[in-house]
């Protein structure tokens, strides 16, 4: 009966090392690379669900946006508020998480620039800005951790 010498078992041991350091590496590259797009897949269901919830607005709903059983947006208000937006940002907090830490997916702010996760708390990578202006909804959301924020804006009128 042959056993394996001793230096065999360490170049095994070294090539197991040597494969298990690559794979990790490549991991994290596919978990970042999974993080963005999901952030960006959330941008797109938070403006997709905005403007069906306002579109039952449109065709007469008395009022939007249910959280618990309880409408968090009454449609007769006026558009020139922020009601909406901070009714979203309720409702959606409940339903959408940040996929770079723990905590709320969206905060009722606009953003100008985008930094990377744990950096200020806002305007960070996977985080999403809901605002209301001029009868308008704007989402914007850092996909990377460095530059500009995604957009869309939603016109009320």
């Amino acid at each position: 009966m042959k056993a394996f010498t001793l230096i065999e078992l360490l170049v095994v041991v070294a090539i197991i090392g040597i494969l298990a350091a690559v794979g990790v590496t490549t991991f994290n590259g596919f978990q970042e690379k999974a993080k963005k797009r999901a952030t960006e897949a959330n941008h797109k269901i938070i403006a997709k669900y905005i403007q069906s919830e306002w579109m039952k607005c449109q065709i007469g709903d008395a009022a939007i946006m249910s959280l618990n059983g309880v409408n968090q947006y009454a449609c007769n208000q006026n558009i020139y508020d922020p009601w909406l937006a901070l009714a979203s940002v309720k409702v959606l907090n409940t339903k959408i998480k940040n996929v770079h830490k723990d905590g709320n997916a969206l905060v009722n702010r606009t953003f100008y620039k985008c930094y990377a996760s744990g950096t200020y708390g806002t305007e960070e990578q996977g985080l999403h800005g809901v605002t209301q202006g001029n009868a308008k909804i704007y989402i914007q959301s850092c996909i990377e951790s460095s530059g500009k924020p995604i957009e869309t804006i939603i016109n009320l009128l």
